[in-house]
């Protein structure tokens, strides 16, 4: 079994300490915060085993926007 890289996008006024409940959540599912950033959006990446699926708190759900496979994007 791989691992899936996945991409976490946050609200803006999402508070660090619930980006940090659910990093923490990610990495106790077996999963591995690869990078960040909160330049233009907030956002995690990460990488988790295929197979696990990990679901987060109704309270934290409000704050996430999207949670979407990585790869590579084209245009045509």
């Amino acid at each position: 079994m791989g691992e899936l890289n996945k991409i976490m996008t946050f609200k803006n006024d999402t508070p660090n300490d619930v980006i940090a409940k659910v990093k923490k959540q990610i990495e106790e599912s077996g999963g591995k915060i690869t990078s960040e950033t909160s330049t233009v959006a907030k956002m995690i990446m990460y990488t988790i085993p295929e197979g696990i699926i990990t679901v987060f708190s109704e309270d934290d759900n409000q704050h996430i926007l999207a949670d979407e496979n990585d790869g590579v994007v084209t245009t045509q």
